[in-house]
Order: structure tokens, then sequence, then C-alpha cells
């Protein structure tokens, strides 16, 4: 019969105590020593004593082996590690603990929420999250990277829900955070089309003014020359044209001179 353990010692991670006790709960279920179930998990005996004791918490793939040669399932083995992993990372800062799905409105806080949702998941390696996204190359690792750190963001949907499923995001929630993308792509081509609209204004305001046809004067509107056509089918046409990335001032006065060239 081997020596009684030290009892567990709550340090301030209680979910770690959780893992720890439950660990040594299905090592007594069993009756066996960690020499025996080290042999089982193939894994150390000091290894598997170091999981259960409880002062920091151990790696995953540690945690499943344990379980296994302990004919325990899997399942509650993960979600107590998670628990305890989530818990040491957010020790000190308390505002990452709120994740609020219907608060998240723009591409920045779905930036910080991707990471909060990869810090629940326990932190997996980006080799880990690529392998578990699905088909190759939906979510490369230096994609998962990128995103887990809060750098950037999904490409499409379709890597969106690559990324959850990597960070172990239940299927039953993923309708909720497909809304969460199609409010923040709403919110970010509105922003895109605001700043493009307002690039085109300040072009075509720089264009005019810089014509020697006519030169508008903010302060005597009513005395003001009439725009002569060609001026008035250039600001049709920039009015009109659809919103794309903004072209060279260079590129829309060469196109005006061309078509004053026509008029004369």
């Amino acid at each position: 019969m081997g020596r009684k353990e030290k009892p567990v010692v709550d340090k301030g991670n209680r979910f770690l105590v959780d893992l720890a006790l439950w660990l040594r709960a299905e090592k007594a279920r069993t009756g066996k020593s960690y020499r025996e179930l080290a042999e089982l998990a193939d894994r150390h005996p000091t290894t598997l004593q170091r999981a259960a004791f409880g002062n920091r918490v151990p790696r995953l793939p540690v945690v499943m082996a344990f379980a296994k040669a302990c004919d325990a399932p899997p399942e509650e083995a993960r979600r107590l590690w998670r628990d305890a992993r989530y818990e040491e990372t957010v020790r000190g800062c308390p505002h990452r603990r709120h994740l609020c799905l219907a608060c998240i409105g723009d591409a920045e806080e779905l930036r910080l929420a991707l990471r909060e949702v990869h810090h629940r998941a326990g932190m997996p390696s980006p080799r880990v999250m690529e392998r578990h996204a699905g088909p190759h190359g939906i979510l490369p690792r230096s994609t998962a990277y990128r995103i887990s750190t809060g750098t950037t963001v999904p490409r499409d949907l379709r890597q969106f829900r690559a990324y959850l499923r990597a960070c172990e995001v239940p299927e039953y929630k993923l309708g909720e955070w497909e809304l969460v993308w199609w409010r923040v792509s709403r919110a970010d081509a509105s922003n895109r089309l605001l700043q493009a609209s307002s690039r085109r204004f300040k072009d075509l305001v720089a264009i005019l003014a810089d014509l020697p046809e006519w030169v508008p004067d903010p302060r005597t509107p009513s005395d003001s020359p009439e725009l002569p056509e060609a001026h008035a089918e250039l600001l049709n046409a920039l009015l009109s044209a659809p919103l794309r990335e903004p072209q060279s001032r260079e590129t829309l006065r060469r196109r005006h001179a061309t078509r004053m060239r026509h008029v004369r």
C-alpha cells in the first residue's frame, strides 16, 4: 500500500482543485497504484502523480492518458482540464471573463471575443487547431495563431466556423455566432462605404476647385456661374459610379481633361 497523498491545496484556482480531486477519485475507484496506471497510460508514474497533485495545471495529453488508464469518461476529463486552464490564463484579468455575443458589434470586438474563445478552449496550439478545424487548408496554423492572438479575424464565414470548431465551441452555439458574424460584416461594410464616400467627396471638391473654367465660391453661391456641361457630367459620373477602391486624383483629372477636349 502506497503512502497517503497530501491534501490538495487551493492556490486560487478552484477548477484546478476540482481536476486534481477528480483524478484522485478515479484512481481510487480503480484501486491501482500510480505505477500500474503508468503502464496502462504509457507515462511515467511521477508524471501521473504530479497531474493529481493540484499544484499546477497539467498538460491535456497527460490528463487524457490518466483518464483512459482509469477508464474514466474523456469528456469529463477534457471539461475539467479546460476550466482549470482557463482559470489559470485569466487570473488577474477579470475583464476577460465576460463574453456577451449580443454586445459584439464591430470587428474590434469580434477580435477580442475570438481571443477569449481561444482562452476558454484551453489555448490549444495552432498546430492542434489546424488539425481539428476540418479540411486541409481551411484554417492554416499561421492564420489560427493570428486570430487567437487578436491580430486579425477570419476571412469568411467558412473559416470563422472552422476556428470555432477548432476551439471546441458546441454545435448548438454556432447559430448564435453566425448571427454575430453577419452583424459585424454589415457594420464593417457600412464603415467602408462611408469611408469611400468621404474620400470620393474630398477628391471631387479638390478636382473642381482646380479647374480654371469653374471655381466654386462658397461665399457667394448665387453669383457663381452655371456649372458647365462637362463638369456636370463629371460630377454625375463620380457620384453615381459604384463605390470601389478610390482612384487617384491625377487619374480623375486626366479623365476630366479628356472630356473637356472633346467638348471644345
